[in-house]
């Protein structure tokens, strides 16, 4: 019982990295900001912080994270501000 919902539990997590692709999607991006959804069973912060740079870099600018937030079914959002740079 116990090894049947492990491997139910690991095919719900591997769904959502299937899904996207990988372990996170960008839901927007401009040159003032980037929201992220992301898993994190497969990803962390510092991964994302790198992602929201390299948007923030095509602007020369900096990413500061805002905000992160639950996004249901064990995902979240996270959003950076992309600043000048001092």
């Amino acid at each position: 019982m116990k090894f049947a919902a492990v491997a139910l539990m690991s095919v719900t997590l591997t769904g959502c990295v299937a899904a996207w692709g990988q372990s996170y999607k960008i839901e927007f991006a401009s040159s003032t900001s980037i929201t992220i959804n992301y898993d994190p069973a497969f990803t962390n912060i510092g991964a994302l912080q790198s992602v929201a740079q390299e948007n923030c870099d095509k602007y020369k600018k900096d990413a500061l994270p805002q905000a992160s937030a639950s996004a249901g079914w064990g995902l979240r959002t996270i959003s950076f501000l992309c600043v000048n740079r001092s």
